[in-house]
């Protein structure tokens, strides 16, 4: 719903009154980053985190979350080297990937569905070992060759290293201590997986919103 109702403000935003402003893009981009960790917390909701059962094992949860949101944040990098945003296409695969799966499950059912997959495709455990890595290198691959034609044509906001990768040391730092709970407190992070992917969610909006205020 969160979702649905954000890309509604965004089609009456830009489409029916004709008008943006930094203060909206900000508002939309800050729920888009919120709304991160509803994704992979809707897909484990349907699909269980039994792989002998079909499903995607609980510990893949944090990957599958770093993916989703270090594709996010490196198409605002861009942005803050470009100063041209490029769609996070990730994100928004992800989007339709969840409504496809709840509607496949609301026709096979959750256990029909992980069946098909199984029988006719690859478990969901094992496909997301390949979607994953994709995502990561999809996401570089993307952006490198976008900053550089941008430097190519001149057309880059910031010429020395420190200050282009200067956005990363928010991201490598929040990374490396959110990423230590489920690692060192594995027992507790699988008992209640939710707590920790919500607050990731919420914390990484924060970073996201300070990096676009640089770039408004």
């Amino acid at each position: 719903q969160t979702i649905s109702f954000k890309r509604y403000s965004k089609l009456t935003q830009f489409t029916i009154i004709s008008s943006g402003s930094p203060l909206g893009e900000l508002m939309d981009h800050g729920i888009d980053s919120n709304c991160m960790w509803m994704l992979p917390v809707t897909i484990m909701s349907i699909l269980g985190s039994s792989p002998e059962n079909g499903g995607v094992s609980m510990e893949l949860a944090p990957v599958l979350m770093l993916a989703l949101t270090f594709n996010f944040w490196v198409n605002h990098w861009e942005k803050y080297n470009t100063g041209v945003l490029y769609l996070p296409w990730m994100f928004d695969i992800a989007q339709v990937t969840v409504v496809l799966v709840f509607l496949s499950a609301g026709f096979l059912t959750p256990t029909g569905l992980k069946n098909f997959f199984t029988e006719n495709i690859c478990p969901f455990n094992t496909l997301m070992y390949i979607v994953i890595p994709l995502g990561f290198a999809g996401a570089v691959g993307l952006s490198f060759l976008n900053l550089r034609l941008a430097f190519q044509s001149g057309t880059n906001k910031y010429n020395t290293f420190s200050e282009v990768m200067r956005p990363w040391v928010s991201y490598l730092i929040f990374n490396t201590l959110m990423c230590t709970y489920p690692i060192f407190c594995r027992e507790e992070f699988l008992a209640n997986p939710r707590v920790w992917t919500i607050a990731y969610g919420f914390s990484f909006s924060n970073i996201v919103v300070s990096l676009l205020g640089t770039e408004i």
